[in-house]
């Protein structure tokens, strides 16, 4: 890096950290959808949004900001950002150094962004969000979170920390359902039980259950279930549409049988994706289930999902799905005189003693508009502007980070020694192929073939590595500078 680039990075930081407008927070409504199907706002006195504060000036100013960022932006944000770097790094070294620099800057790129994407959104799980709180009129019901993951499938928070998060924001049930296992679950309960010795009965108190996402087609989630969750058998290949069907329902409606024998309770999971085209959800409501999400995060399953399930009398679902993330934008209200133990939660699901609560910060996505935009470009954007919600005075702590980023990275591309070139070439694609290697790790399939790797360690594997990845980088750049 040159003096002048220098100087022009300074200014452009300066430019977004003092001159780009302030932005307003975006404060939601909070809505229901009753069990008639109906959407309605809720009143100030059954329901409100906390908002978090942010006007704190603090050393760690923009990284809370940076992993608010990521967190509006999502993995699919998070991704595209990405994206856009690499080819920013890809044209700088075509420029500069030609194809060998172009490929050199663009995995230099991948390794240093891909775990700060990753580590921002993982930090965002421990910020304060945007919180549905319930006010003094919503005395017949309590806040559950039926749909949630950890580490042990695709989300990135232990068991315990998933416990924690849910306390903090006082739900009173949580549902532990990872992908086709029970152990989340069974290391949340366990979890609870040790806070509990340690600190005295939570307040309000929770109740958590064991369950797990059924990860099949379509996707089920159990609540309070016992059993490890088997996948059904595939449909020989030889069977016309109908008989397909006919046999995937079939394993449903004993799948339902079993589950209810042992006190549990299931429902449909995000219904307007991995359902197979032969099906629809009138036919999934015959095979026994009790209910269906009609809100998944921030999607809303669409009205005429919601009149199928009620017009098969099943219950409605509003569920985080929870992976990452400080904000809660759904939840499902059980009875409070039944949902009070793990049993009485699946007897609540059961008997459809549900009300579903829904927040959007955005605006209203239905399921539709969720698929034209599911590449995540519009999270990308969403992110990005979300930077400018922070006070100006908050700002500064950025451009002060920043510019010692910068010079930082200006003094040890100066030096006049470095590494000899084929040293320097094995120790950066050793050290990319590492970092990618951590990262890969995080995925869902690479935990079901090789088990869980917590995801702080993972985190803490990369940032070790980053230190000798920039040392090789800069070597790299001076030797063929000098070429």
């Amino acid at each position: 890096m040159t003096l002048r680039s220098l100087l022009f990075f300074c200014a452009a930081l300066a430019a977004l950290c003092f001159f780009a407008p302030a932005r307003a927070p975006v404060v939601p409504e909070v809505w229901s959808i009753d069990r008639n199907g109906n959407d309605t706002p809720c009143a100030p006195g059954f329901a409100r949004i906390e908002m978090p504060r942010r006007e704190a000036v603090t050393v760690l100013a923009p990284f809370h900001d940076l992993a608010y960022a990521a967190a509006d932006a999502g993995p699919e944000g998070c991704a595209w950002i990405l994206g856009t770097g690499v080819l920013l790094a890809v044209v700088r070294g075509l420029w500069s150094q030609g194809v060998r620099g172009a490929l050199r800057r663009a995995l230099l790129a991948v390794a240093l962004g891909g775990p700060l994407g990753l580590g921002l959104l993982y930090a965002s799980c421990f910020l304060p969000g945007r919180v549905i709180r319930l006010g003094p009129e919503a005395t017949d019901w309590v806040p559950a979170s039926l749909h949630n993951h950890t580490d042990r499938s695709t989300g990135l928070l232990s068991p315990k920390d998933l416990v924690i998060w849910h306390a903090q924001r006082d739900f009173r049930v949580l549902n532990v359902s990872d992908k086709n296992t029970i152990e989340g679950g069974l290391l949340g309960r366990e979890a609870l039980v040790r806070i509990v010795e340690k600190q005295g009965p939570l307040t309000p108190p929770l109740v958590v259950t064991v369950g797990d996402e059924w990860h099949g087609q379509p996707d089920i989630v159990f609540v309070n279930t016992t059993r490890e969750p088997q996948l059904p058998p595939e449909p020989p290949g030889d069977l016309t549409p109908q008989e397909r069907k006919a046999h995937r329902l079939r394993y449903l409606a004993e799948l339902a049988t079993a589950v209810h024998a042992d006190g549990g309770a299931l429902f449909l999971a995000h219904p307007w994706s991995k359902v197979p085209g032969e099906m629809s959800p009138e036919e999934i409501f015959t095979a026994g289930l009790d209910g269906v999400e009609v809100f998944n995060g921030v999607i809303h399953g669409g009205e005429v999902r919601i009149r199928a399930a009620v017009n098969a009398n099943k219950a409605l679902f509003g569920v985080s799905d929870y992976k990452f993330g400080p904000h809660v934008n759904a939840l499902t209200l059980l009875d409070a005189g039944v949902a009070v133990t793990p049993d009485g939660v699946a007897k609540a699901v059961r008997e459809g003693r549900t009300l579903v609560l829904y927040a959007v910060p955005h605006g209203w996505r239905s399921a539709a508009e969720w698929k034209a935009a599911r590449v995540g470009l519009r999270g990308a954007v969403e992110g990005i502007l979300s930077l400018l919600e922070t006070p100006r005075l908050r700002r500064a702590v950025w451009f002060v980070w920043g510019a010692l980023a910068l010079l930082l990275w200006w003094i040890t591309t100066r030096g006049e020694r470095g590494l000899g070139r084929a040293a320097a070439r094995t120790l950066f694609f050793v050290c990319v192929a590492a970092e990618l290697l951590l990262l890969a790790l995080i995925s869902y399939q690479a935990r079901r073939a090789l088990g869980v790797v917590p995801v702080n360690v993972i985190l803490a594997a990369q940032a070790v590595l980053a230190v000798p990845l920039l040392a090789a980088s800069h070597s790299l750049a001076f030797l063929e500078r000098r070429a």
